[in-house]
């Protein structure tokens, strides 16, 4: 289908990229553009929060995984404990 396209996440800009403009290397997923210092084109979606976890009582990100095996978390605002299944 015409105009599909891949797309990975930047950890440095935090944006949506295409898949081709991804460098992976030592475990970091770094665009293009912030491997050569220069800002990504403007139309990129920024995700601030991807491969973070929301908290269920006060929707704050500054969340902590307790127990990776269980999904348990705990909210460093609110101080709430919660599990995600």
């Amino acid at each position: 289908m015409a105009g599909d396209a891949a797309y990975s996440w930047c950890q440095d800009c935090k944006k949506w990229v295409p898949a081709e403009e991804m460098n992976y290397f030592d475990g970091h997923r770094v665009c293009t553009w912030c491997m050569e210092g220069t800002k990504p084109p403007r139309d990129f979606v920024y995700d601030p929060h991807h491969e973070k976890t929301q908290c269920i009582f006060c929707d704050s990100y500054n969340t902590i995984e307790q127990k990776p095996n269980l999904g348990t978390f705990k909210c460093n605002d609110c101080g709430e404990v919660f599990k995600l299944f």
